[in-house]
């Protein structure tokens, strides 16, 4: 049970968290709040902003995962049943970034390839060997956005090693148009075309890459089966980090690798669209995404009206002819009465 919807919750809830960690101190804390409530206290008198943040993650597992709450709130749990519960969840996370990173691998060459055009070198298509800061095009979508990937000295050091980027050094590839304004790091941050396509390969179905926004796929996707209806940051986070990752050289997902610092980078990127300050941004972010992701879904759209509709019109002629067949079969009854 809690393997599938592991899938989810790495998708869009987090996908590095340390899920027994989470269940425990999602326990500890209900526990707390009953206390708090037979003593009449506030919840926020007694928990830090990061702890506050921390239940919501186990919040959000409960509801990712049917069934769960139940299963931790008998009497009879043990650790070993929470173990085993956490366990089941992260073989779903692991499984789904593996599952999309394989997906994405290939893909992912031919969207940043020039229609018509070829890479020099080519990539692989399934081996990441060559890609990374050795190769021009995958470098420079990964080039920190405030360095300038047309400086030869900038290129030959990061190709080298002898500049190292840390993981909240962001890459140019979130960047609408792949720019960076300096003067104003919000903008087009998290709204490049890489990623949308990204996004859509993940949650919607990569026939919906080549379609408009309005195009709904032939195939439902992981959105449409889970029932997502609308852009979390933490989905939009797991997209970016995706792309960093297939975007490198890095062969395989670890927590000790340093060529993506893919856990950081993840986390570091999570933090800035959760932190309150950044609210007004994050809000108008969200909303464009789901205009792009979810535009039949969303809160303010509007339902074009039936009335005098072509179904309204023939819903209409079918009740006159009944109203006209009534009244025939009434005149012949009295007629032959």
């Amino acid at each position: 049970m809690p393997a599938d919807v592991g899938a989810t919750f790495g998708r869009t809830v987090h996908a590095f968290a340390n899920v027994y960690k989470v269940i425990e101190k999602g326990l500890e804390c209900d526990a707390s709040v009953d206390d708090l409530v037979e003593a009449n206290q506030a919840q926020d008198d007694m928990y830090t902003l990061w702890e506050l943040q921390e239940h919501c993650v186990y919040d959000e597992l409960l509801a990712a995962c049917s069934g769960l709450k139940e299963q931790l709130y008998k009497e009879e749990t043990t650790t070993d049943d929470i173990d085993f519960w956490a366990d089941m969840v992260r073989k779903g996370v692991s499984a789904a970034r593996g599952e999309d990173t394989k997906g994405m691998k290939g893909p992912i060459i031919d969207w940043i390839t020039t229609q018509g055009e070829n890479l020099h070198p080519p990539l692989n298509h399934r081996q990441k060997i060559d890609r990374g800061f050795q190769h021009e095009i995958t470098g420079k979508f990964l080039c920190p956005a405030h360095l300038d990937w047309t400086d030869e000295k900038t290129k030959k050091d990061l190709r080298s090693g002898e500049l190292i980027v840390p993981s909240h050094n962001w890459p140019m590839f979130l960047y609408e148009g792949y720019k960076f304004d300096s003067t104003n790091p919000w903008k087009g941050l998290l709204k490049s075309r890489l990623l949308v396509m990204g996004f859509k390969h993940i949650f919607i179905a990569p026939s919906s890459i080549d379609a408009s926004d309005e195009e709904a796929p032939t195939k439902g996707g992981n959105a449409e089966i889970h029932g997502m209806k609308k852009t979390t940051s933490a989905s939009l986070v797991y997209t970016a980090t995706q792309v960093q990752f297939v975007l490198s050289s890095a062969v395989c997902w670890s927590r000790t690798d340093r060529t993506t610092d893919s856990e950081n980078f993840y986390c570091s990127l999570l933090d800035t669209l959760e932190d309150n300050a950044n609210l007004a941004y994050i809000v108008d972010l969200l909303a464009w995404w789901d205009r792009k992701i979810f535009p039949h879904s969303r809160p303010d759209a509007t339902v074009v009206p039936i009335v005098r509709s072509p179904l309204d019109r023939i819903w209409q002629l079918k009740a006159e002819q009944a109203l006209e067949l009534g009244r025939a079969n009434g005149q012949v009854n009295s007629t032959s009465s």
